[in-house]
């Protein structure tokens, strides 16, 4: 689910990455990133400051066997401040909160926005 922006000559390309094997994965560890071009260099920097997914990912929409492992929500977005020129980022973070319904606890996907330093 990668996201892009660019602004000025720099270029910032935001995604979820884990070092897992597989996205379905239970015990996979996300975290949000940003590849980022500035003066014909590629950097990346991870945004999140803890792991923003615990789990398997499903990539398949409404195609979610059972609909789990959709937590994510496919928001992921990136824009470039036109005065300072950094990137302000919104990522879905799963570890924060849960609900329960019917006895069963389930993740509670939240909405972080983070500012490049």
């Amino acid at each position: 689910m990668p996201w892009a922006a660019a602004r000025g000559g720099k270029v910032d390309v935001v995604y979820y990455g884990s070092s897992a094997a597989s996205i379905d994965d239970t015990s996979a560890v996300w975290n949000a990133y940003d590849s980022q071009l500035l003066s014909g260099t590629w950097t990346v920097k991870q945004v999140s400051n803890t792991p923003n997914r615990i789990g398997a990912v499903c990539m398949e929409g409404s195609g979610c066997v059972g609909n789990v492992n959709r937590e994510l929500l496919d928001l992921f977005e990136v824009a470039e401040d036109p005065i300072t020129g950094k990137a302000a980022i919104v990522y879905t973070d799963t570890t924060l909160s849960t609900w329960t319904l019917n006895g069963v606890t389930k993740e509670l996907p939240e909405i972080v926005l983070a500012f490049e330093n």
